[in-house]
C-alpha cells in the first residue's frame, strides 16, 4: 500500500545510480547519496555521499558530504567530511576536505586544502599580529 505521507531522504542511502553505459550532461542536486558508474559532464551537489565507481567519469565539480573516487574526476571537489581515493581513482583538479584517504596507485594532480575548524582557529590565534581572537579583542 502506498503511503500519502512524505518520506524523509536519508543521506546514507544511495538513492541515485547512474549506470555504466549512461551519459549525462547537466547538474545533479540530491539529498541522498549518489553513485556514478557512467559519464557525467556537469556538477554534482549532494547532502549525502558521492561515489564514483571504477567506470565512472565526471567532468565537472562535486560538492558532497563525503566523496569516494574509484574512477576519473576532472574538476574541483569539495567534501564536508572526507575524500577517499581507491587505487583506481584519479582526480585532476583541486580538492577541499577535512579528511583525506589515498590508496596506493591513486592519482591526484591538483591542490588540496584540509579544513578543520579547530586547526584553523588555533592557527589564527597563534598568528603574529593577528587582530582577532575568540573573545573578540
Amino acid at each position: 500500500m502506498l503511503s500519502k505521507g512524505k518520506k524523509e531522504t536519508s543521506p546514507d542511502k544511495i538513492e541515485t545510480l547512474i549506470g555504466k553505459d549512461t551519459q549525462l550532461e547537466g547538474t545533479i542536486h540530491c539529498k541522498g547519496s549518489v553513485r556514478i558508474d557512467g559519464n557525467l559532464k556537469g556538477k554534482v551537489c549532494s547532502k549525502g555521499d558521492v561515489i564514483i565507481g571504477d567506470s565512472g567519469c565526471i567532468e565537472g565539480d562535486i560538492k558532497a558530504r563525503n566523496i569516494i573516487i574509484s574512477g576519473l574526476v576532472k574538476g574541483k571537489v569539495h567534501a564536508e567530511g572526507r575524500v577517499e581515493f581507491a587505487s583506481t581513482g584519479k582526480l585532476l583538479g583541486d580538492m577541499t576536505a577535512k579528511k583525506l584517504i589515498i590508496d596506493e596507485g591513486a592519482v591526484f594532480d591538483g591542490n588540496c586544502i584540509m579544513e578543520s575548524k579547530e586547526v584553523l582557529d588555533q592557527n589564527l590565534d597563534q598568528s603574529p599580529g593577528h587582530s582577532f581572537n575568540k573573545k573578540g579583542k
